[in-house]
């Protein structure tokens, strides 16, 4: 089901989406089970549809009620586009999220939701913790992004988000989707056709039909030229609710030192922290397959 949110900034609808289990609270009194899902950098919502198809039916054999909200960050998918690339960043997507966490945790009689932030998604949630705001968090997943991101991985998404490739038929968009993703060697190959059909979108030109990326190019503003390291261990560190870390082993963006030193600082200091390995794949583990799905029902529900 598509609907859309009002976000603050410059007015622009953010679309997201809901899948629900059809059960209502075993108990009288019992709360709901509320996921919201923020995604990659160049992604959108539909990327979580494996994972929330699993909490659902998760749901469903206990008995329970699931509602798993999946956003089209502005600029993406079937979001409006900002007028000003420069609001393009972090801190405005957090800004965004804050009023439509606060919005979805009411409408359930809730203070707090379970968060998965894939990438940019988890960066979003570690900023809305450091702005005071992580009591909207009951349980948080950072899905393979952590304290540090070093310039080279930075460098290597540079290079092809915020491109405008045009692709003759769908095989083709499939293919381009598959070659920037390698690094994803845990999603099935059958996987890419889905990712693929809401990625792209079919554009219409006389009689000839071409498919493009379904995003706004500018939101790549932020890495022209050579990116910096980016430290976020501020940001880690004001996390102080129950935090599952999924790290892909391969990956570029999230490094085994880092995810070192992160059981040392912020949650894990305090705890509060869970390590998973998704063994032999790189940047970032889809959340699509029964293995990783079960890690994530299982951080919620236990």
């Amino acid at each position: 089901m598509e609907r859309s949110f009002v976000c603050p900034i410059q007015e622009k609808k953010m679309a997201y989406y809901e899948w629900r289990s059809t059960k209502q609270p075993a108990k009288e009194g019992s709360k709901p089970q509320v996921v919201v899902c923020v995604h990659g950098l160049s992604q959108n919502g539909h990327v979580f549809e494996f994972l929330a198809h699993g909490l659902v039916e998760d749901a469903e054999k206990r008995g329970t009620e699931c509602h798993v909200y999946a956003v089209d960050l502005v600029g993406r998918g079937n979001s409006e586009w900002l007028d000003d690339r420069s609001l393009y960043n972090p801190g405005t997507y957090a800004l965004h999220m804050i009023p439509f966490i606060e919005e979805i945790a009411k409408q359930h009689g809730l203070s707090s939701v379970n968060y998965v932030g894939t990438s940019l998604g988890g960066i979003i949630g570690m900023l809305i913790c450091f702005m005071n705001k992580g009591h909207l968090f009951e349980k948080l997943i950072l899905n393979d992004i952590g304290g540090f991101v070093p310039s080279k991985s930075l460098q290597r998404i540079g290079e092809y988000v915020g491109l405008d490739p045009r692709f003759k038929t769908f095989e083709e968009a499939e293919q381009y989707m598959k070659t920037i993703y390698s690094q994803c060697r845990d999603i099935p190959q059958e996987q890419f056709a889905h990712f693929t059909k809401y990625a792209t979108k079919q554009i219409h030109k006389g009689a000839d039909v071409e498919w493009a990326l379904i995003y706004d190019p500018k939101i790549s503003s932020g890495f022209k030229g050579v990116p910096p390291d980016i430290e976020l261990w501020p940001q880690y560190e004001s996390i102080n609710v129950p935090t599952l870390l999924i790290h892909g082993t391969d990956s570029d963006i999230l490094l085994q030192s880092t995810v070192e030193e992160m059981k040392g600082r912020g949650p894990g200091a305090k705890g509060l922290l869970q390590v998973y390995d998704v063994v032999g794949t790189g940047h970032p583990p889809y959340l699509s397959v029964p293995a990783q799905i079960h890690e994530v029902v299982k951080f919620f529900t236990v």
